[in-house]
């Protein structure tokens, strides 16, 4: 296995924003990214329902990272450290060394270039930093926003399939996306 490690806590910052470990103090934030039927509309997961879901997802994204399963950052203003979003690093695998990025952005702060700005930050670290050889993203076919963020940032359309989404006990199509890292 190759040796990662997300401590000390990879903090990150570009000209607007602060990339930094999430805390209980996000937790209202959270709950209202969380639940967002729009931020929701192409993820498959349930709605969180109260502040103790959000609390519940904080702790577990934090004990994850304390065992170097993923990285898992809130997005922030500089000037402001109350979580816009998130974005990450997971889903590892080895051989070659690659990893999923996820990201979700609260409605009010989409189409200002803000996931943009922090996904090139993130990609960078895991190529710079990590030595991955290449990031994917899995994103609904018809989520016009991320297809559009993944392909400004360079990514490449690999494959199309469908997949079971249980909230909504349908099948849907799902596009791959990759950026390799051609210095490795």
């Amino acid at each position: 296995m190759y040796p990662i490690s997300f401590s000390p806590f990879p903090e990150l910052e570009t000209e607007r924003l602060l990339l930094r470990r999430m805390t209980l103090d996000d937790a209202e934030a959270m709950f209202a990214l969380r639940s967002s039927e729009r931020v929701a509309k192409y993820i498959d997961r349930p709605l969180a329902r109260n502040i103790e879901d959000a609390h519940s997802f904080i702790n577990s994204i934090n004990e994850g990272i304390t065992i170097d399963k993923w990285v898992f950052w809130a997005i922030c203003l500089r000037e402001n450290p109350t979580l816009l979003g998130t974005i990450c690093l997971w889903n590892f695998a080895y051989k070659p060394l690659r990893a999923d990025v996820g990201y979700e952005l609260l409605p009010k702060f989409q189409g200002q270039g803000i996931m943009r700005e922090a996904l090139q930050k993130v990609i960078a670290y895991g190529f710079d930093t990590l030595h991955l050889h290449m990031a994917e993203a899995y994103t609904h076919a018809h989520n016009d926003g991320s297809v559009k963020l993944l392909e400004r940032a360079g990514f490449i359309r690999e494959r199309i399939f469908q997949e079971e989404h249980s909230s909504r006990k349908r099948m849907i199509d799902m596009v791959v996306y990759a950026l390799k890292n051609y210095e490795k």
